[in-house]
């Protein structure tokens, strides 16, 4: 409790003044922005950087071994469909009842 009165204490000394002055604070909260779109940048690089050399994010280890039924099954899948729009186009024959004579 006594860190938290001391704290508050030191904060009283930071005092804003009494006349406005916008364009200071304008500038200041740019100033901020930009130091925070930089550091964005620069974790994201880095980041990206880690990533493409292969390293795990983090402390997590990467996986022994993936699962690839799933994504086997979803190719066989867009496989079987694209065969499919194949025989729309070359085998199947469709007679438009709006043409047909009466």
């Amino acid at each position: 409790m006594d860190k938290l009165t001391n704290l508050t204490a030191s904060l009283k000394g930071i005092r804003y003044g009494d006349a406005l002055r916008p364009s200071r604070d304008w500038l200041m909260l740019l100033t901020i922005a930009l130091l925070l779109l930089v550091g964005s940048i620069a974790w994201n690089l880095w980041t990206f950087s880690e990533v493409t050399k292969g390293d795990p994010i983090g402390n997590e280890a990467p996986p022994a071994s993936t699962d690839t039924g799933v994504i086997d099954s979803a190719a066989r899948l867009f496989e079987e469909r694209r065969a499919e729009e194949a025989r729309y186009h070359s085998e199947y024959r469709f007679v438009d009842p709006s043409s047909a004579t009466r």
